[in-house]
Parts: structure tokens; sequence; C-alpha cells
């Protein structure tokens, strides 16, 4: 009876993983080998563009612009910029945790093309919501800095930055993911997140290369990649298009966003040095 309870209970575990993790993550930093096979699928025979590591690797240099990284923290007794905790803390929402499996902070149903921060906080998206949270959060952590002891103002420093990353993250996903949470029953095209999970993995459409089909891609590979663009076309359709991470239009707000949202951490009255 023990093995038999012990057998249903790593079956709960496994089924709950894969029916609620979400697989991708801007093709980085993942669990999943499949992000990567995907990329490939999009980027061969393209040397040089491979996929980008948006949570961690971008989040890094996008926090070192704004001044994050010349400040340290300690964390558990080590010593590391307030930019490297901000793109740890964005990365780690990908991680095993409560964050992992709550889809609201990956997918919505919201989504505008080239919404800026400012005008994003006003739509009805989960993402966008746990990103306004997370920058309250962060402000009522920091706004607690002054008059504490070192310690006592470095523990707040990093809640603050903490929050600043993980709402990052769910920022960074509005742009990634887009709707791709949504269930559109009127065409039965099963989302990113139905494809992903439900055994539907492989329902392919058409990229383009100018005015070429370059290939059929599984359609869940897209919203991660940093190497497809949806855009439109002269009637104004949307198509996906194969493109470099530097003219890809989603990856170039999603960076301006970062910036915007940063800024506003900054301009709560708060600058990387204090």
């Amino acid at each position: 009876m023990r093995s038999k309870l012990l057998g249903i209970s790593l079956l709960t575990v496994i089924l709950t993983i894969s029916t609620a993790a979400p697989a991708l993550a801007w093709c980085g930093g993942n669990i999943s080998k499949y992000a990567k096979t995907c990329e490939a699928l999009l980027s061969k025979p393209r040397p040089g563009l491979s996929y980008r590591d948006v949570h961690y690797k971008d989040t890094l240099q996008w926090a070192k612009d704004k001044g994050f990284g010349k400040t340290k923290v300690t964390v558990k007794g080590k010593s590391k910029t307030q930019a490297q905790l901000i793109a740890e803390s964005c990365q780690n929402v990908d991680s095993l945790g409560t964050l992992f499996f709550d889809k609201t902070w990956h997918l919505g149903t919201e989504y505008q093309r080239g919404t800026t921060w400012a005008t994003a906080k006003n739509l009805n998206d989960v993402r966008i919501q746990h990103a306004k949270d997370c920058m309250a959060s962060a402000k009522d952590a920091i706004s607690k800095v002054p008059g504490l002891d070192a310690e006592a103002a470095n523990a707040q420093r990093i809640q603050a930055l903490t929050y600043l990353g993980n709402g990052l993250h769910a920022l960074q996903d509005y742009y990634a993911h887009m709707i791709a949470g949504y269930y559109d029953t009127s065409t039965a095209d099963k989302s990113f997140w139905e494809a992903c999970h439900h055994g539907e993995i492989g329902h392919k459409t058409d990229v383009w290369k100018g005015t070429k089909k370059y290939k059929q891609v599984p359609k869940e590979c897209l919203y991660d990649s940093t190497s497809a663009d949806l855009v439109l076309d002269e009637f104004g359709e949307p198509y996906w298009e194969i493109t470099s991470y530097d003219k890809n239009s989603r990856w170039l707000v999603t960076k301006q966003a970062t910036y915007d949202y940063l800024d506003e951490f900054l301009q709560y009255g708060y600058g990387p040095s204090k």
C-alpha cells in the first residue's frame, strides 16, 4: 500500500510539472532542451544568430546600462552587483518554485503591439499586474533603507532588487509570449500553453525570410524566439518572419520596457549607489 501511494504521488508530481511548467523563456535558461531545438530550426544555417538569453544575460546588461553594475550587495555571504541580483531574480522566475508553476507570470490574453511600459500599465493583463505589484513592493522595500544599519539596509536592498527582477520577468514575458496563453476556440488553434503541455507540440506554421518562405516551424517555438518576429503585411495581417535579435521588434520593445521599468524605480528616489 505504501509503495502504491508513493507511486501515485510521484506520478502526480510528474503530471503537475508537465502540465503546469512553462517550457521556454525567451529561449534562455530553461530546463528543457526543447527551446534550443526550436531555435536551431530557426537559426540554421545562419551562423552567429543563436538564441538570446533575455531574462538573464540581456537583463544583466540592461541593468548595468542603468548603473546597477557598480554597487554591490551581500547575498548569503557572497558579494554580487545589484545588476547581477536583478538578473538572477528575473531568471529565477523560471526556476522550480511558486512563480514557475503559476502560468500567470508567463502567459496572458492581452497584448498590444509596440506597447511601452507607460501604456502597458493600463492594460488588464495578468503579467502586467504582476509587474506593477512587484514595482510597488520594490519601492516599499527600498523606502525603508534610510536610517537602518548596514546589515538591515543590505537586507532591504536585496528584497527590493529581487522584487524588481521578478517584475521584469513578467513584463518581458508580456512581449515574448504576447497572447500565446489564449485559446482561440473559433479556429481551434491551440495556444502555446496547450501545444507545449497537452501533447500537441509540432503544430507548424510558415516562417518567411524576405519574400520567400523560409521553412515551417512548430508554432510554439516562435513565441520565445528572438530569431523570429511577428510582423504585419501590407494588408495589416500578421505573419512570422526570420530576423536577427537586434531587428526583432519584440526584442527591441522588451529592451526599452526593461529600461523604462528600471527608470521608474530610479525616479522613485533610489540610485544604485544608495
